[in-house]
């Protein structure tokens, strides 16, 4: 049975839930968020690649990052772009044509990586985790297939920390807690230090950064979970279009405040 896409947690099943063009929008528009864009590069940053490096990027997607990444190893690295979705690769073939020679695409599960161990000097994924029932393993798989000394970097949010300032609290917190448990990992990007060191990785470095998004990106995230909330009397109709309007109202003052957290996490495989 085809599943539809209700809210933008559906991520871990683009390819098998109906209005699948929803969910692909969504990641476009979410990825157009200007802390977004400044959180990704500072991921490929902090994997210090040099000409020639070997580079994997688990959860491509539209494959931005793993053509950032190729730029930077050079002609004579290599860069694969990992994806679970036929849609996603699909897209990061069309928008990353093969005349970037050192970047290939693969279809395949995080949680069991056709690559050998130490296949890789460096590793990345941005906001893969929280799709997943199996993150630990998921993390221990991206450290297998790093060489000893090499670098894995991981970007993902936390959605129990998302803040939206409204005159109703308690209607927003019934809908920021609801919808954090609406993902498979909502409080993901807390768990990423812990789920590092059980990896075996060492010198962990951690970096919380702060994505805001607009009165529109609100809409975006939170409008079809809300309407589930109406639809199933969690919340009346009459609460759902006053939280809206006020909402509304603040946009339209200027003073709209919405914003999650994203943990940064980076470390290194030890060498045996």
């Amino acid at each position: 049975m085809v599943k539809r896409a209700t809210d933008v947690t559906q991520f871990h099943s683009v390819d098998s839930v109906d209005e699948s063009h929803f969910l692909i929008d969504a990641l476009e528009r979410l990825r157009a968020l200007e802390g977004g864009r400044t959180a990704r590069a500072a991921l490929i940053d902090r994997l210090s690649l040099s000409q020639g490096d070997s580079v994997i990027d688990v959860g491509c997607g539209f494959g931005d990052e793993a053509a950032e990444m190729a730029r930077r190893v050079g002609p004579t690295g290599r860069v694969v772009g990992v994806d679970l979705s036929e849609n996603m690769i699909g897209e990061a073939r069309r928008r990353h044509p093969a005349s970037i020679v050192q970047l290939s695409w693969r279809i395949a599960d995080a949680r069991h990586l056709p690559f050998e161990d130490h296949s890789f000097e460096a590793g990345g994924a941005a906001t893969l985790l929280q799709h997943l029932p199996d993150p630990a393993g998921v993390l221990q798989e991206m450290t297998r297939v790093l060489r000893p000394g090499g670098r894995l970097a991981v970007l993902e949010f936390d959605h129990a920390t998302t803040f939206l300032d409204s005159p109703d609290p308690e209607t927003t917190r019934v809908i920021c807690e609801t919808s954090t448990t609406a993902f498979v990992q909502g409080w993901m990007g807390r768990q990423l230090p812990r789920l590092f060191r059980w990896a075996g990785l060492q010198d962990i470095s951690v970096e919380p950064m702060t994505v805001l998004g607009a009165f529109d990106v609100a809409q975006l995230i939170l409008g079809r979970h809300v309407n589930w909330l109406r639809d199933r009397g969690t919340l009346s109709s009459d609460v759902v279009e006053r939280w809206w309007s006020q909402l509304a109202k603040a946009d339209q003052a200027g003073v709209f405040t919405m914003g999650t957290t994203t943990f940064l996490v980076t470390g290194t495989k030890r060498w045996r």
